[in-house]
């Protein structure tokens, strides 16, 4: 009876916020309804039937000397399935810490066993040097070819780019990792700091 009380009331606040931005979007002059259209598109949408996907940030404390990495699994369903936060001792540049978190992806999506994946992260750098053909002799080029040899182990796999906007739940378990001390797994039950936009998530694309 609670659990169901608290879907319904969930799924009425996220209707509440879908119904308050339509009302926006359709009252805003002309000039500015590009600039809605742009933000509903990077909203996180659900992957394909089979496929699992993936959200992966990376955040960097500068004064303490530290990285910290979020990675969150969810099904075609929107559905929380499993995620890590990690916790790395260095500072570097944060192209160097998006491509750590991407590494640490696919090794977390093996770990799991993970067959078809779908990874998005906001750092547009990283993705398109995944898809670049040929050596990369940039400062991350050995950890892209790292990454890219992981990924063809899974049967079927896609990096894409979104913005943070779309990327909300990796971004705040990143955050949250600098603050661990050891690196924090979660399988099934979802961290309580991301709980609330997974759900209002999940129920704005059923």
């Amino acid at each position: 009876m609670y659990g169901e009380l608290v879907t319904r009331l969930s799924r009425s606040v996220a209707l509440q916020g879908q119904a308050v931005y339509d009302y926006e979007k359709a009252n805003q002059p002309e000039h500015q309804k590009n600039a809605f259209t742009t933000q509903r598109q990077v909203l996180w949408t659900k992957p394909e039937a089979g496929w699992i996907k993936v959200n992966v940030d990376a955040a960097l404390n500068k004064k303490e000397g530290v990285m910290g990495f979020g990675l969150v699994m969810r099904d075609q369903e929107g559905t929380f399935l499993a995620a890590k936060c990690i916790r790395k001792r260095g500072l570097w540049e944060s192209v160097v810490a998006e491509a750590l978190a991407l590494y640490h992806e696919t090794v977390f999506g093996r770990e799991k066993g993970v067959q078809h994946i779908v990874i998005k992260g906001d750092a547009k750098q990283i993705t398109y040097a995944i898809h670049e053909k040929g050596l990369n002799t940039s400062m991350v080029g050995h950890l892209i070819g790292d990454v890219k040899l992981n990924l063809n182990i899974f049967p079927r796999w896609q990096v894409n780019h979104v913005h943070r906007e779309g990327n909300r739940v990796a971004h705040g378990l990143a955050r949250m990792a600098l603050q661990q001390v050891n690196d924090t797994v979660w399988s099934k039950e979802c961290p309580s700091c991301i709980r609330d936009i997974i759900l209002t998530e999940q129920l704005l694309y059923q």
